[in-house]
């Protein structure tokens, strides 16, 4: 399990998880989770499980600078790859360390989905790491009315000037991409439209 970092939208039900689920081994920014086997990401850690290779980009090590940053900018930022696509996660970065990994690791950062920075704030999602991405699909992970209006709608434009295709949680709930070396990469129906309520019909 790998928790981006501290603040409560992205690690607020961990307990919950580790409590139900079993987890071997969990990968955080910080080392003061409770857990028997727990790790701290950096740069350059790396795992290859059934053909998809993990790569974590960011943040640095500690005597690389990492414990200057703030918890938004510690964020795990992980590269999956998988022979039929790629999807970079990026957590809560901001302007600032999208253009740390533009300017040290453009080799790695063409993918085809993005979890989109920061959930869209205009803090990031700039229009150099957007061409550096490159990204097929953006996800928005947001809230429904959320008092931050995340996706920015400035940010919305940038990467529909790109050319990439957009998907929120809002609208889809749970958003599954299916990777395949027959099919390659593909979009599922999002949870919310495979399982609507009844009083989202149209009357």
């Amino acid at each position: 399990l790998v928790v981006s970092h501290g603040d409560k939208d992205h690690a607020g039900g961990l307990q919950g998880v580790l409590s139900n689920i079993k987890v071997d081994h969990l990968i955080s920014n910080k080392d003061g989770y409770d857990h028997r086997s727990l790790s701290v990401c950096k740069a350059g850690m790396e795992w290859v499980w059934n053909s998809v290779r993990f790569q974590f980009l960011h943040p640095p090590s500690a005597k690389n600078g990492s414990r200057k940053l703030s918890s938004n900018n510690s964020s795990c930022v992980l590269l999956v790859e998988h022979p039929a696509g790629s999807i970079l996660l990026t957590g809560d970065i901001e302007k600032r360390i999208e253009k740390k990994l533009v300017k040290e690791q453009a080799d790695l950062l063409n993918i085809d989905v993005l979890i989109a920075p920061h959930h869209g704030s205009n803090s990031s999602s700039t229009g150099a790491f957007i061409q550096a991405t490159s990204p097929d699909y953006v996800v928005f992970t947001t809230g429904y009315r959320n008092s931050y209006g995340f996706p920015d709608e400035k940010v919305v434009s940038r990467y529909k000037e790109f050319g990439s295709d957009l998907v929120n949680t809002v609208s889809h709930g749970m958003i599954t991409f299916n990777f395949s070396d027959k099919n390659g990469l593909q979009l599922q129906p999002g949870y919310r439209e495979v399982r609507q309520r009844f009083w989202h019909s149209k009357v």
